[in-house]
């Protein structure tokens, strides 16, 4: 979660691939997606190549559009789904810039 942007760069690919695996929703613990979307919001608040924030931009269109994939509760949904739309937001801030 505190990582300078190299290292970040670096390990991103395993959250993706953590993040898109296929599982039943009662496998899922939901804090994990949303502490991830948490994490990748500090983390695009440092200086990430535009490569490295598409990547991001499409793993936050993934976990929106697949709620149901990381909780089963409609609520801890709706958390997931906000913290991914921040860090969506903040993407669009970067990309407005």
């Amino acid at each position: 979660m505190f990582m300078g942007p190299k290292a970040f760069k670096f390990y991103f690919p395993v959250v993706d691939r953590f993040l898109r695996r296929e599982r039943e929703p009662w496998e899922f613990d939901d804090s994990q997606a949303w502490i991830l979307g948490r994490a990748m919001h500090l983390q695009v608040e440092e200086g990430l190549d535009d490569e490295l924030l598409k990547g991001i931009g499409d793993l936050c269109q993934h976990v929106r559009s697949n709620l149901s994939k990381y909780a089963i509760d409609e609520n801890e949904q709706a958390e997931i789904g906000a913290a991914w739309l921040e860090v969506e937001s903040q993407l669009a801030k970067k990309r407005a810039k």
